[in-house]
């Protein structure tokens, strides 16, 4: 995938692009990039005792996809239909489903199913039928997988995080399409994906989706794809910023200096955007400190080290 091709693939994981809520078929079917994640390698590696599998979380975690990639092994393995969403059955479908797995749980059958869920809606669900089955399923049985992707910390695992970065940014040297490019040679997405492929730069978007989890918030696999592709592009695909040239002649080089990767911080209505924002390292250094203590530094780039 050559610069232009990777740019026009970022910028359709970005909220505003205009088919955004279009893009979500079409990211599952994105063979390009597929990052076995731990919870898939863990089902994968001891699906043979598993009977019970559920996977819970916010959309966008990365449960379909995990199920996408696991459809065909689970199938050799004797599971049944998965349930790709809890919350759309409707009440009576819901207890029967957790009748199943009661009888699984019991011995009483030989079923084996995997289930997508929202936490608190099968909890609730649960604790309506059986008081003692929740108990049950985080009994640590090995027969049986539970995962909360909203308990999961992508930042946690360097080596992984490190890796979706370099796939998901990565391309190759071939600048197909960029040869009348009035930004060639001094192209804004290059600099901003370059830097953010260094191991500085992978590290400081690891520290930043670390903070947000440290201080209480979520990043999902898909929020985090988001930002990398925010970083990189800011919602604007080349043809945008061609047209921006020729509609403002008088731009210089500067005037570019604005989609830099570090201006992920400014304040945005985008709600991944203002998790981001929050973690401002020139808000947290520059606001929080006496004047005295700020002698010299004028702008965010004084704080920025990538």
């Amino acid at each position: 995938m050559n610069l232009r091709e990777r740019v026009e693939n970022l910028v359709k994981y970005c909220g505003q692009y205009q088919s955004h809520g279009f893009m979500i078929d079409e990211r599952n079917q994105d063979q390009s990039f597929d990052i076995q994640m731990p919870e898939e390698k863990k089902i994968n590696e001891d699906i043979e005792r598993l009977n019970i599998i559920l996977l819970t979380g916010e959309a966008g975690d990365g449960k379909s996809r995990i199920l996408r990639n696991i459809e065909r092994k689970l199938k050799e393995n004797g599971f049944s239909e998965p349930c790709r969403d809890f919350s759309a059955l409707n009440e009576e479908e819901k207890k029967a489903l957790i009748g199943r797995m009661k009888a699984i749980l019991s011995r009483e059958s030989t079923e084996k199913i995997l289930i997508l869920a929202n936490i608190g809606i099968f909890t609730q669900s649960v604790l309506q039928v059986d008081t003692h089955l929740m108990e049950q399923l985080t009994s640590g049985r090995e027969d049986v997988y539970l995962c909360n992707f909203e308990n999961r910390n992508l930042a946690e695992d360097v080596g992984i995080f490190g890796k979706i970065v370099k796939d998901f940014l990565s391309y190759d040297d071939n600048m197909q399409g960029c040869e009348r490019c009035a930004w060639a040679n001094k192209c804004i997405y290059q600099q901003n994906i370059d830097a953010l492929l260094t191991e500085e730069g992978t590290e400081a978007m690891r520290t930043i989706c670390n903070a947000i989890y440290l201080t209480g918030g979520h990043i999902t696999f898909r929020e985090l794809l988001s930002l990398l592709a925010y970083a990189v592009c800011f919602g604007q695909d080349c043809t945008e910023r061609q047209k921006l040239l020729e509609d403002i002649p008088t731009m210089a080089a500067e005037g570019m200096q604005k989609y830099l990767y570090y201006n992920i911080f400014e304040s945005s209505n985008d709600i991944l955007l203002s998790k981001v924002a929050a973690m401002d390292p020139a808000k947290k250094r520059g606001e929080g400190i006496k004047k005295s203590a700020r002698k010299g530094i004028k702008t965010k780039a004084d704080y920025i080290r990538i």
